[in-house]
């Protein structure tokens, strides 16, 4: 019986265009630019660069995935790294980028609205830190989706981080009881 349901399952799967083995896995990605094509603008050889290549991966997997050694992808689809982030900070922007973003989309903090983030920093806002999807939904929540207020709870020593971020109340978890609020 074992045999039988993993035999239908593998039979199914190769009928998907999704698990052809001229598939690359990765999608954030982040490195130097080595050649460009003739009808390139924005990118040149030896910039730094980073961006997200998952463009309809499902519907039509990509033959280069960001953990091939090289990738030639759409320059739509890079950013210029800045300067003071590392390759590996760079490469986890867009995915944080999104994952605040379709967060956001989902609880719907649109002008009128008032929203409570949790965990506002932590070290720092380095993209590659825990707290930085935080970080990051604060800033779209306020300037993207331009919620009325928005409040984040973090130490003590980050609540000047936050009131810096444009938070409206920043809440000091360590002394309050945020949802005493």
């Amino acid at each position: 019986m074992v045999w039988f349901i993993r035999q239908e399952v593998e039979e199914k799967a190769n009928k998907i265009s999704v698990f052809t083995e001229e598939t690359v896995s990765g999608y954030d990605v982040a490195g130097v630019v080595v050649r460009v094509g003739s009808e390139i603008n924005k990118l040149k050889v030896g910039d730094e660069v980073y961006g997200d290549i998952n463009e309809n991966a499902i519907n039509h997997p990509k033959t280069i995935g960001s953990l091939a050694e090289y990738i030639v992808a759409k320059e739509k689809l890079f950013s210029h790294k800045p300067s003071n982030l590392s390759f590996v900070e760079a490469a986890s922007l867009p995915l944080a980028l999104v994952t605040a973003y379709q967060g956001l989309e989902k609880v719907e903090p649109y002008s009128g609205k008032s929203i409570l983030i949790l965990g506002g920093v932590w070290r720092s806002w380095k993209p590659c830190n825990s707290g930085f999807i935080s970080f990051i939904t604060i800033v779209i929540a306020k300037h993207i989706f331009s919620a009325s207020k928005v409040a984040a709870a973090a130490s003590t020593a980050k609540k000047d981080l936050l009131r810096k971020l444009g938070v409206d109340l920043a809440i000091d978890y360590t002394k309050v009881n945020f949802e005493e609020l």
